[in-house]
């Protein structure tokens, strides 16, 4: 007899943006103010890490892909 299972697919999705700033810190923090704002907004199709888990189950199983 077969189960439902829960299964999580979590991507990680990574984009450059230049940002002109003082120092790596101010940079950093003008780069938050500027993402909450939503004027830095990452695209999808730059995946650099895909992973896939079978959730409640025991053993969890969790896997890179």
């Amino acid at each position: 007899m077969s189960e439902t299972f829960n299964i999580r697919i979590e991507e990680t999705v990574a984009e450059d943006f230049p940002v002109k700033a003082e120092s790596p810190e101010a940079a950093v923090l003008q780069a938050k103010r500027l993402y909450f704002d939503g004027l830095l907004v990452l695209e999808p199709g730059t995946v650099i890490q895909r992973r896939i888990e079978c959730t409640g189950s025991s053993p969890q199983i969790a896997e890179d892909f």
